[in-house]
């Protein structure tokens, strides 16, 4: 396993706090596959913000806002997490929307379930509370989020008119996993990599 460091980025940051999550990388293949479904429905369905290509990842887990003094340890449990993970085989398999397609916030492409990485994301879980980070209450549902619902107040502001292709089942390969700091800026949200973890 090979560490990525780009530890300038979060020094940058003058007030020391830092948004994070740690994700599961898509293959550039993956990624052409989902931006190519997003641009067939993208017009069948209205209200939402779509995601930009680039920004298609998997979650695995969400620290929210942290103390940059922290990073240290999130990369120590995160290297010991994946330190003997191969390569995790999934297939992208459905769409679907949460909490549901009849009043969603968020709509996704899920996976076939795959036991690796369920085990991965329950050792990172795991890891970071032993630091301080709470549990995951909610089961895992691995996903990668393509679009958000503009206003969750009104009700009747996403729009699905069927019917929507049915996303092509494709196989695809995680290779990389990594630490990404999201930033607000004028543009919208951005994300950068602090620290990238390659697969055997």
């Amino acid at each position: 396993m090979r560490v990525v460091t780009i530890g300038f980025l979060y020094r940058l940051n003058k007030k020391n706090i830092l948004r994070i999550f740690i994700a599961a990388k898509l293959p550039d293949e993956t990624i052409e596959h989902i931006a190519d479904y997003i641009d067939s429905i993208s017009k069948r369905i209205s209200g939402v913000k779509w995601e930009k290509p680039e920004k298609l990842h998997i979650t695995l887990k969400f620290l929210g806002n942290i103390d940059d003094n922290k990073l240290s340890s999130v990369n120590n449990i995160i290297t010991e997490s994946v330190s003997n993970i191969c390569r995790i085989n999934m297939k992208v398999s459905h769409f679907g929307a949460f909490p549901d397609l009849s009043r969603p916030k968020i709509l996704y492409v899920g996976f076939d379930k795959s036991h690796q990485l369920n085990d991965l994301q329950s050792s990172i879980d795991m890891g970071l509370s032993t630091i301080g980070f709470e549990e995951e209450a909610r089961k895992f549902i691995p996903h990668v989020t393509i679009a958000r619902v503009k206003s969750a107040r009104v009700k009747s502001m996403c729009k699905i008119n069927p019917p929507l292709p049915i996303i092509e089942q494709k196989a695809s390969e995680i290779e990389k996993i990594a630490v990404v700091k999201s930033s607000l800026t004028s543009a919208g949200l951005e994300y950068q990599n602090l620290f990238v973890y390659e697969l055997s």
